[in-house]
């Protein structure tokens, strides 16, 4: 009985859902570190990057916050280019980097830029 009560638990705290949680301050750090240049300071998308490439780089408003987080890890892990969207990989960028990245692009919604 203790050994399947601790399985459980141990499963709890491993499951893939509880490793994707990601900590969003640690996601808006590395924002500011690798995706800014593109996406501005504030995620809203008003750099000159983007107006060069005619992208729309705002993270806060529905069409970022619709997409699913494994869509969202595929776009920072491979860009988006040639799937219809105009987003290289971003440098630098590693695997830890991305449930956290997710966790920050998550706490923008119905927000305007702070």
């Amino acid at each position: 009985m203790k050994i399947a009560m601790a399985a459980a638990v141990l499963a709890l705290v491993v499951s893939p859902a509880a490793l994707a949680a990601g900590d969003a301050a640690a996601g808006k750090a590395a924002f500011q570190q690798h995706c800014s240049p593109c996406h501005g300071a504030d995620a809203m998308g008003n750099t000159p990057m983007a107006k060069a490439f005619n992208a729309d780089l705002n993270l806060h408003d529905q069409k970022a916050q619709s997409l699913k987080d494994s869509d969202i890890a595929d776009i920072i892990k491979n860009g988006n280019v040639g799937k219809g969207g105009k987003m290289p990989k971003p440098p630098g960028v590693n695997e830890a980097d991305i449930p956290n990245l997710i966790a920050f692009i998550r706490s923008l919604a119905d927000k305007k830029a702070q």
